[in-house]
């Protein structure tokens, strides 16, 4: 069933505006912010290696000392700007929660299959904000006493998260026929969701595939 009352451009409120400006808002903060802690980044072991580190190395708050599977310990070093890259996921976190909140504003005059899509990934999305924050509170050297204070607690929730609003957002556009801003210059926006949503879904499923494939991270 398609609903067939019409929204007009010029009749939209300040709410219909809060999604676009939150997720560039938050997107500018996350890629800056992620940039510049991996250019400032220099511990004794050097400067930031993606492919031989985890990304969460980036908000280490103080030098810690890993348990490895096989049984021998790995020391790992606190950049000497750690809370940059914790704040910068703490921000995005805080602007993930309206753009999801107000996003059903631009889906009002959709099908059954669309709407239920995107009320799906607001209720993700909701929940994915508090998740990025807890990354960025919980760093991988907090000294955890319960689950919810794991460091692996927040970033595990977040993938989940991150992957069913990825899924659930690019079947929403698809079939999608009469969201309003489909017809304008600001679809871009929704199309630069999905794909900052499927970049940062690939970047942390192969950052979450090196605890299989890389067995000895060589830090020292």
């Amino acid at each position: 069933m398609v609903r067939t009352y019409v929204i007009k451009e010029d009749e939209r409120t300040l709410a219909d505006f809060i999604p676009p400006v939150s997720i560039l808002m938050g997107g500018i903060i996350f890629l800056l912010g992620t940039f510049t802690a991996i250019a400032l980044y220099k511990t004794p072991n050097g400067g930031y290696d993606f492919f031989n580190q985890f990304f969460s190395e980036l908000g280490v708050r103080k030098d810690y000392v890993e348990i490895l599977s096989d049984g021998t310990t790995e020391r790992r070093y606190a950049p000497p700007y750690p809370d940059l890259f914790n704040f910068t996921l703490v921000l995005t976190g805080i602007l993930m929660i309206p753009f999801f909140a107000f996003s059903f504003r631009q889906m009002r005059n959709e099908s059954d299959f669309s709407t239920g899509a995107l009320w799906l990934s607001i209720v993700m999305g909701i929940l994915a904000g508090p998740m990025l924050i807890g990354v960025g509170l919980f760093d991988l050297s907090y000294p955890s006493t319960t689950f919810w204070q794991e460091h692996g607690f927040w970033v595990a929730n977040l993938y989940l998260l991150i992957t069913g609003i990825s899924i659930l957002w690019f079947f929403m556009l698809v079939k999608a026929r009469n969201l309003p801003y489909k017809t304008t210059k600001w679809i871009w926006v929704d199309y630069f969701l999905l794909f900052f949503l499927g970049i940062f879904t690939l970047v942390n499923l192969i950052d979450g595939l090196k605890i299989y494939l890389v067995k000895d991270i060589p830090l020292m």
